[in-house]
């Protein structure tokens, strides 16, 4: 592993990392081989946020709408990073190569990735019934 991957794995898996919406570091390439930093703005992280203005009566219902935040967030980052046409499944782009139209994501960059968004709405004080504690594998 490069050092670059070794850092920022253990920066997404600190959990005093503070993370800036400035300057986000999104995986992609199979197995972190592209760190991209992609900012949100405002208006775009508030749009992400306002998911949970109601908060979830239980650990279910936050799971659900953390499906959809961090899908609404994919659709922010992806035309940023170029993975908005990100074939599913890890090795459907092989099968079809002319289909690639992006940077390919495997379940590496992907676990990754969620990590990430998991620890900045864990910052921003979203997660009421769940604790995220790294990768693992």
């Amino acid at each position: 592993m490069s050092e670059r991957k070794r850092l920022h794995v253990n920066k997404i898996n600190n959990t005093e990392t503070i993370f800036d919406l400035n300057s986000l570091p999104i995986c992609s390439g199979y197995g972190y081989s592209e760190i991209t930093d992609v900012s949100l703005t405002t208006g775009q992280w508030e749009s992400v946020v306002s998911i949970f203005k109601i908060p979830s009566a239980s650990a279910a219902k936050e799971r659900e709408l953390f499906s959809i935040a961090i899908g609404h967030i994919e659709s922010i980052v992806g035309p940023k990073n170029n993975t908005h046409s990100d074939i599913g499944g890890t090795f459907n782009v092989y099968f079809n190569p002319s289909n690639a139209q992006s940077e390919q994501m495997d379940c590496v960059d992907e676990s990754a990735n969620t990590l990430l968004y998991l620890r900045v709405l864990q910052q921003e004080q979203k997660l009421n019934w769940h604790e995220v504690y790294g990768l693992s594998s």
